[in-house]
């Protein structure tokens, strides 16, 4: 091993020969801040200051950056990222926001274009068909907020397979399809 020292006291210390793994720490008797760690060819780990808690692994095989990225959590036990371009990406506790800092929901998504905001669900192949699946155990419903976050109208779905359109304001069916085919308006 070998330590290279900088003015401001931190330190770049090569830890173990056998294995690639190089430590930062901002003095000599306070432990590693973290270390990286490349036991094998497209492999990397970064550890937390105990040298034994995996925060960020990078794994790709002979080429590191065309394969996994990591985060774990703070004991390293689980992964809270996945990126994984050939297998499941996901992420793991808390909201996700796409256009915003501050999610309200599992996935919130803002958008600040005049135009609105689109989601796309598209199948690719010429005979492939999109969709999109509303899972609960007794309903489901789409529903759309005003610009002060008031339910102005939305649609039912109920388990026995009827639909309902509802004023919400109103709190009134516009129009209702029953299972079997009935049709209710107002």
């Amino acid at each position: 091993g070998g330590v290279v020292t900088f003015t401001n006291g931190t330190n770049i210390e090569v830890i173990d020969s056998t294995a690639a793994r190089l430590g930062f720490t901002n003095n000599s008797t306070n432990g590693h801040q973290f270390a990286w760690l490349s036991s094998t060819v497209g492999a990397a780990t970064l550890f937390d200051y105990t040298d034994s808690v995996a925060l960020l692994s990078f794994q790709g095989g002979s080429q590191l950056f065309y394969g996994n990225i990591r985060v774990r959590d703070n004991g390293g036990a689980a992964n809270l990222i996945q990126l994984n371009p050939n297998g499941d990406s996901f992420l793991n506790g808390g909201d996700v926001g796409i256009g915003t800092t501050s999610p309200d929901s599992r996935l919130h998504i803002q958008g600040t274009s005049t135009t609105g905001i689109n989601l796309i669900l598209e199948a690719t192949p010429s005979n492939g068909t999109s969709f999109l699946d509303l899972k609960g155990a007794v309903s489901g419903q789409i529903r759309y907020r005003d610009e002060l976050d008031v339910i102005q109208s939305r649609i039912d779905f109920g388990d026995s397979g009827s639909i309902s359109f509802a004023d919400v304001p109103n709190n009134s069916s516009t129009l209702y399809l029953k299972t079997g085919g009935n049709v209710g308006i107002g």
